[in-house]
């Protein structure tokens, strides 16, 4: 089945996810995405002084040793991974559907979308999961090459896109439990599931 702009008939709403009507939801996944900070950055730095041996977990501590130079740089660095993890999405969406994207910016999250278009559970998954590892790929590449001192920049920046996944992991999850038939229709806050054949819409409120 390819992406469509036409439901077809026999499909009726089967789900709707969204994070942003549950609370307590909200909150766990905050925590996740906290736990997954911590758990993907020992990672990465762990990573990093493999392969390469000219660079030590000191220099992030250094690099924090300036305060002010250090906040705007946690500012700035934040603002890049979320720019480069919605292009992400946006590309895959544009990949499938030839036609470009939406891009959003709500309180608390940033979202790329293709209201318009129904696609099925193989390109949703791709494009729900290409961020984490793409961008997780190519940083451990650039490990191998970069300067030592750009290192605390790009750790920072990965660890940021694999924490920030969670909810990208949460819909995978959800979408791997539907049939290879199930349409997902992005709305950026909401994602609605449609199954072929009639049935009781579920309204559960656990997704974006």
């Amino acid at each position: 089945m390819q992406p469509t702009k036409t439901l077809p008939e026999d499909y009726t709403l089967h789900r709707t996810l969204d994070f942003s009507m549950n609370r307590p939801l909200q909150y766990a996944l905050q925590g996740a995405a906290l736990t997954m900070f911590f758990l993907f950055g020992t990672l990465f730095i762990f990573i990093a002084m493999s392969v390469r041996p000219d660079f030590s977990p000191w220099d992030l501590l250094r690099a924090a040793q300036e305060r002010i130079r250090f906040l705007l740089s946690l500012l700035g660095l934040t603002y890049l991974m979320v720019f480069l993890h919605e292009a992400v999405h946006g590309l895959f969406f544009w990949l499938f559907t030839r036609e470009w994207p939406l891009f959003g910016l709500k309180r608390s999250y940033a979202y790329a979308a293709a209201p318009a278009w129904y696609l099925p559970r193989g390109p949703m998954l791709v494009t729900g999961l290409a961020p984490l590892l793409l961008l997780t790929v190519a940083g451990l590449l650039l490990m191998l090459f970069l300067p030592v001192g750009w290192l605390p920049a790009l750790l920072l920046v990965i660890t940021l896109n694999a924490a920030g996944a969670v909810g990208d992991l949460v819909t995978a999850v959800l979408l791997l439990r539907e049939p290879a038939t199930v349409l997902a229709n992005d709305q950026g806050d909401v994602m609605r599931l449609y199954r072929n054949g009639k049935g009781k819409v579920k309204g559960h409120q656990v997704g974006p």
